[in-house]
């Protein structure tokens, strides 16, 4: 559904902006805005589900204080506001909010800046007694660390990167989905890096720049920067240090694909009812960009300097694993409980000419198992192995995608 949904999405947003272009003669910047907005409340219409109390609209943002954001382009809202008189505005408490987006006709460092202050002021104005979905935080936690999470108790006992990180993802869980929308602007996906790495570091000591702070997507044309919060998407390393949060990755096509997958995966958590196979079984690779670690002196960053690769959506594949790997995975499944000490389990590691601790490592990497208490655990809740055409493959089968993959590559 995400594709179809998505592939109408680029058509009207392709339409819209040839209907815009043959206006642009008008050169009055505030209709040039509208013409951009309007487009972007349409895409949006199109992209939240009908059966649900769902709203796009433009306006402010309030708390039970009566605080206000900056006026808002475009935001998706759950339940009735209050209308602005004779205007098209709303005003909209903040635990009502699904999702806000500033528009921008082309998104260059100074439409960066003005989109980032505004979209601040909706996280200025957020409450910590904000109701929150445990489940999406307990994603946003798996995804970013490949651990469980915490408990209340556990998280005081963690080291000071990582409580920093814990209580990060709390706030990424409480706070709505931010979007900055540029139809134009940065040309490729290096350009639109360099130029969000400087602005970052002109702003890295002034307050209202830690990687909470930033939105959850930046578009300019067909280039995309994307918060990795785990909400969904999460970016791996190996040998990552305490507390490190890969946080940010780049692409360079089909923006709308993260718009609607950042924006599905919030009312996932809102709409119990909603089915799984509202997600496509599909994935995008991203490059990473920045990679961060808070303490108390603030939040340290790192720009990630790699060659970029191909950000084509593909269809999704499950894990290749080592024979090892696989037996290590089918005896937890039998319900044998492994330690990263049992002698006996390194011993037939080493005789099939595998290392147990390497073994480990790997699995961690690729965010299949989490080790606590010294006992070796699947992360994933309904996960699968399977043999073809002799090597081993693990998949987690959200939305039955494990068993269709296998189907398809029996036919």
């Amino acid at each position: 559904m995400i594709n179809t949904v998505k592939d109408l999405m680029d058509s009207l947003k392709e339409k819209g902006i040839s209907e815009i272009e043959d206006f642009l003669y008008i050169k009055h910047g505030p209709t040039i805005g509208a013409m951009y907005e309007g487009l972007t409340k349409e895409l949006m219409d199109k992209a939240i589900f009908k059966d649900v109390d769902l709203k796009v609209c433009s306006g402010f943002i309030s708390n039970s204080k009566g605080e206000l954001s900056k006026q808002i382009d475009c935001m998706i809202v759950m339940g009735i506001g209050k209308q602005i008189p004779y205007t098209g505005d709303y005003i909209y408490n903040i635990n009502q909010v699904v999702a806000v987006i500033e528009v921008k006709k082309d998104l260059f460092a100074k439409e960066v800046d003005l989109a980032y202050k505004n979209l601040l002021s909706v996280k200025s104005i957020v409450q910590p007694d904000q109701d929150m979905s445990i489940d999406k935080l307990e994603q946003a936690y798996e995804n970013v660390t490949g651990r469980k999470l915490p408990s209340v108790d556990e998280v005081k006992k963690l080291p000071e990167y990582e409580q920093y990180l814990y209580h990060a993802l709390v706030v990424e869980a409480y706070l709505p989905v931010r979007i900055t929308m540029g139809y134009g602007g940065f040309s490729t996906e290096k350009a639109f890096r360099k130029g969000f790495v400087k602005y970052l570091t002109n702003h890295q000591k002034i307050k209202g720049y830690g990687i909470t702070s930033m939105p959850s997507l930046m578009v300019a044309g067909d280039n995309s920067i994307i918060k990795t919060n785990g909400l969904p998407f999460a970016i791996s390393e190996r040998n990552i240090k305490c507390g490190e949060w890969i946080a940010m990755g780049t692409s360079n096509e089909s923006p709308l694909y993260f718009v609607i997958y950042l924006i599905w995966t919030r009312l996932y958590y809102i709409f119990p009812n909603l089915e799984e196979n509202i997600f496509d079984n599909t994935e995008k690779k991203m490059n990473p960009l920045l990679k961060c670690r808070c303490s108390s002196k603030g939040w340290e960053y790192t720009v990630i300097d790699v060659e970029l690769q191909d950000t084509t959506e593909k269809d999704w594949a499950p894990i290749e694993i080592s024979l090892m790997s696989n037996v290590l995975l089918k005896m937890i499944e039998g319900g044998k409980e492994i330690r990263i000490d049992d002698m006996d389990v390194i011993e037939v590691c080493n005789e099939n000419g595998e290392c147990l601790e390497d073994i480990i490592e790997d699995l961690k990497y690729k965010r299949i198992i989490y080790v606590r208490d010294n006992v070796i655990k699947v992360l994933p809740e309904t996960w699968m192995t399977v043999v073809f055409k002799g090597k081993y493959y693990f998949g987690d089968n959200f939305n039955n995608r494990m068993c269709e993959w296998y189907q398809k590559m029996l036919r």
